[in-house]
């Protein structure tokens, strides 16, 4: 049914660029994107509310190439990401991406469709490889 109806089904439009959505429906929404977290905006003062997730990836040029396919996404869509960043954490590469629609400073209904559209990315190939798990 999510195939049919589901967030990454829809597209983004104009009209939906325009409409802050309360809080409320950024968290009802929010349980439509696994992995993404509704964040405060530190860098303001303001009560701006971002929505983040982190992918792990084996190296920096897989980094590189995650953050590329996530920009060329939103730009697919008519939609820019906020922020794309990578960086090493614990010796693990890791891409952050931030979606929050920068003319409203707030999250809209396109901000969701695009999180959804980037978790049906393909990514397998940038991720680290599994380890091995032994069973005694």
């Amino acid at each position: 049914m999510s195939k049919l109806v589901g967030l990454q089904n829809r597209p983004c439009t104009k009209e939906r660029a325009s409409l802050r959505l309360s809080s409320s429906d950024c968290v009802k929404l929010r349980n439509q994107v696994p992995g993404w977290r509704l964040q405060d905006d530190s860098e303001t003062k303001e009560e701006n509310v971002l929505l983040v997730r982190a992918w792990s990836v084996r190296d920096a040029a897989a980094g590189a190439e995650l953050a590329k396919r996530a920009a060329a996404l939103a730009e697919s869509e008519g939609h820019a990401l906020s922020k794309t960043s990578v960086a090493t954490v614990s010796g693990i590469e890791t891409v952050e991406v931030t979606l929050q629609t920068t003319a409203l400073k707030a999250l809209t209904e396109n901000d969701f469709i695009v999180a959804a559209k980037l978790n049906e990315m393909g990514t397998a190939d940038l991720e680290p490889p599994k380890k091995a798990r032994f069973w005694a």
